[in-house]
Parts: structure tokens; C-alpha cells; sequence
């Protein structure tokens, strides 16, 4: 294997999915997902799916996922052999002070990656292509919880981050309740970040479920299906990348 194959190894991303349907979104790197609508089996389901793309889709040692699920819908449950030993990628946020530890630090990674890029490109994803070097790596930051009451507190803070955070290699994916109430700030999901792509789990069925995207404050909208991993092949999944990560 020559060298540039070597490097090329390294950058790949899971930067699209739902390719296969033809109505690819863009995700790590690139924008930011939230899951909207009900907090239920298909809702959990996509999110696992995401997950498990992220992974399967970005070059070992290249991704590290921050996960906090203070409604314990147990999407990381099948993932959990990938947030232990010494060579975890997913980091387990327990609580309320770790989860504002984790803000805290999101924007000094931002402010980090701004600072090797020195405005040479656009994005993490437009530097390391043109370097062909897996110069810095992407994060995902995987929230299961109740928008509402972190954005009380910390909007101007989340908002940045999450308008800037792609750019930097780091993609959030949100699963809330769209909850908004008239008066509130922001009103809707793209007054948070206009670049969101939000989707909407459906039905449900044969190990394959449905989902709207809506993308543009809403003006775009469309339907695909997605395969949806079983236990088993997740808990076998994150068996191989285990073993991947220790080489």
C-alpha cells in the first residue's frame, strides 16, 4: 500500500446518509440532526441507526462520541462495549455538572480547530482533504433529553456552538420534543440553527423504518427508508471495532 492510500484510509467520514435513497443529508462535519416529534421506540431506533453510521462510516480513531441520556432511553445501551477500556470512543456523560463541563469544553475545541485551520478552508473536512493528513479528528455529540431546559439557560452559549461546531469536526445529534411555546426564544428548531436537519421517525416495520426529513425551515420535505440494525448485529458491530481500535 502506498503512502497517499495510507493517508486517504484516514479520511474518511461519515459526512452523508441516507445515500442509498437517493436523498442523502449531510451529518458529521458538515450539519448538525435533530430528532423530533415522540420519544418512542422508532424515534430511539433512528438514533441508533445514526450512531451506528457515524461509526461504520468515519475511519478507526478518527471519531469520538460525548453521550448524555438523562431520560434513559438506553440508545447507547448496545454501544456500550465501545465507552470502556482503555481505548473507548464513546464517553458517558453521567450528569448535570459533567454535561456543563462537556459545553464548557466544546467551545474551546472549536476555538482550537479555528486555530490550526488559521482560516485555510471552510471546514475540518475541507483542510484535511486538501493537507491528506487526519490532521485534528470529529466528535459527535449525541443529546437524549429536554432541549428546553438547557436552552433557559445557556442559549446564546448552545447557539454558537451549534452554528459553529460543524465547521470544527463537531456534529451534534439532538433527540427532543419539538417544545417551543409562543414567546419562547427560539421559536422553532431553525431559528437554533438554520442549517438543521430535522427528522421525523414514521412507522415501524420488518426491521425498516421511515423518515421525513425537513430541511429549510421546513420548505423541503421528503420520505426514506432506512434498514434498521438489530441488537445482535450492533452488539457484533462494536465487537470489530473494538478490536480495530487496539491495532
Amino acid at each position: 500500500m502506498n503512502i497517499s492510500n495510507e493517508k486517504a484510509e484516514y479520511l474518511n467520514v461519515c459526512s452523508k446518509i441516507f445515500e442509498s435513497s437517493g436523498n442523502s443529508v449531510d451529518f458529521l462535519g458538515k450539519r448538525n440532526i435533530w430528532i423530533a416529534r415522540r420519544l418512542d421506540n422508532p424515534t430511539f431506533l433512528l438514533a441508533k441507526y445514526l450512531i451506528y453510521q457515524a461509526i461504520a462510516k468515519t475511519s478507526a480513531n478518527q471519531l469520538s462520541i460525548a453521550a448524555y441520556d438523562p431520560i434513559l432511553s438506553g440508545v447507547f445501551a448496545p454501544f456500550y462495549k465501545l465507552s470502556t477500556g482503555e481505548n473507548r470512543i464513546i464517553e458517558l456523560i453521567r450528569d448535570e455538572e459533567d454535561f456543563n463541563r462537556l459545553l464548557n469544553n466544546l467551545r474551546y475545541e472549536v476555538q482550537s480547530v479555528q486555530n490550526v485551520i488559521q482560516g485555510r478552508a471552510n471546514s475540518l473536512i475541507e483542510f484535511r482533504e486538501k493537507e491528506q493528513k487526519p490532521i485534528e479528528s470529529y466528535k459527535l455529540v449525541v443529546l437524549c433529553m429536554n432541549m428546553r431546559t438547557v436552552l433557559e439557560k445557556r442559549y446564546e452559549f448552545f447557539f454558537n456552538l451549534l452554528n459553529r461546531g460543524p465547521a470544527a469536526g463537531i456534529s451534534f445529534l439532538i433527540i427532543s420534543l419539538e417544545t417551543f411555546e409562543e414567546g419562547e426564544c427560539p421559536r422553532t428548531i431553525h431559528d437554533l440553527d438554520p442549517n438543521m436537519a430535522i427528522l421525523k421517525p414514521g412507522n415501524v416495520t420488518d426491521n425498516k423504518g421511515t423518515v421525513e426529513i425537513v430541511k429549510g425551515n421546513g420548505a423541503s420535505k421528503l420520505t426514506v427508508t432506512y434498514g434498521i440494525p438489530t441488537p445482535l448485529l450492533l452488539i457484533k458491530f462494536c465487537e470489530s471495532v473494538e478490536k480495530m481500535n487496539l491495532r
